[in-house]
């Protein structure tokens, strides 16, 4: 939601632009400023039957479509239809629906475009892999151009969604670790609890985020870190309590 973005004029300038953005992550990205018109276009499918919806043009005040603007005025104007010339809408589409195949997108994505002003060369900023979907989000509003409405719209994303493929056991493992993890914790809370009293909550959460910490890191969704260090710490704790 452009947090910590800063439109850097001159040198002078970065060091602020810089420690600003290092307060939202450690990686910090530099990119060429392009002066020009603000775009946005979603796509919907899978493969070959991925198709680019309608193209949102943004207009925000003075170019600044940041998170002030965003989420906190109504300054920020949305056009769907974008206006765009034709044949270069049918480009824009033709570009974000090339962005998404490269990239192994599935369900729904939304690519974020800028056209520089002196030549109406666009430049593909990103793609939005799990874009807003409230009923006031940019990709209903492009749907509703396209003449699907809200309702329906949901609808197509559930019944298109599908499970990576993987190994018999990793579905078995994704499938059923949400409903074993609680029940052991719960049954190591109520062996703590016998012994320790109150203090069989400390062990429940310290199972609960154990767990977590190894399940998603399992599935790759993340590295153990920080709750797996701390979770093992109020093991250690029950433990000692226990003894």
């Amino acid at each position: 939601s452009t947090l910590g973005l800063t439109k850097v004029k001159s040198a002078d300038e970065l060091p602020a632009a810089y420690a600003l953005a290092a307060k939202f992550d450690k990686a910090v990205m530099a990119e060429e400023f392009i002066s020009g018109m603000e775009l946005t276009c979603p796509v919907l499918g899978a493969g070959e039957s991925a198709h680019a919806l309608p193209v949102v043009r943004i207009v925000a005040p003075e170019g600044a479509y940041d998170y002030q603007n965003k989420y906190f005025t109504d300054d920020v104007k949305y056009h769907c239809p974008s206006g765009l010339p034709l044949q270069e809408e049918k480009a824009i589409q033709a570009l974000s629906l090339a962005a998404y195949k490269a990239l192994g997108c599935r369900g729904w994505g939304r690519a974020d475009i800028m056209i520089r002003a002196s030549d109406r060369q666009p430049f593909l900023l990103e793609m939005n892999t799990s874009p807003g979907m409230t009923s006031h989000s940019l990709v209903p509003m492009s749907a509703k151009a396209a003449g699907i409405d809200y309702a329906d719209l949901c609808l197509q994303l559930l019944q298109s969604a599908r499970l990576l493929k993987c190994s018999p056991w990793e579905s078995f493992w994704r499938i059923s670790m949400p409903l074993v993890r609680p029940s052991i914790a719960v049954g190591l809370s109520l062996v703590a609890m016998e012994t320790i009293g109150d203090f069989g909550t400390v062990s429940y959460f310290a199972v609960n985020t154990l767990t977590t910490a190894v399940y998603d890191t399992w599935l790759g969704y993340s590295n153990l870190n920080a709750a797996a260090k701390i979770s093992a710490m109020m093991l250690v704790i029950v433990v000692l309590l226990l003894s």
